[in-house]
């Protein structure tokens, strides 16, 4: 799997046991604290949501 040029830039998430999610800090720090869901578009492919397992922090981690 590939994964970011700049991986200190994006927090991984691990979707399934071959798939993993890079969300970047600048919109992970956009969100409240509490964030479960964030929506996404693949374009050509409609829109999706990314279900975070633990609650976002506001502190940058995941709960």
């Amino acid at each position: 799997m590939a994964e970011p040029d700049n991986p200190e830039d994006y927090v991984r998430f691990t979707i399934d046991d071959d798939l993993s999610a890079y969300v970047s800090r600048d919109l992970l720090e956009k969100q409240e604290p509490g964030t479960r869901k964030l929506r996404f578009y693949i374009g050509g492919h409609g829109g999706y949501w990314l279900e975070l397992a633990e609650p976002w922090r506001e502190d940058g981690r995941k709960e």
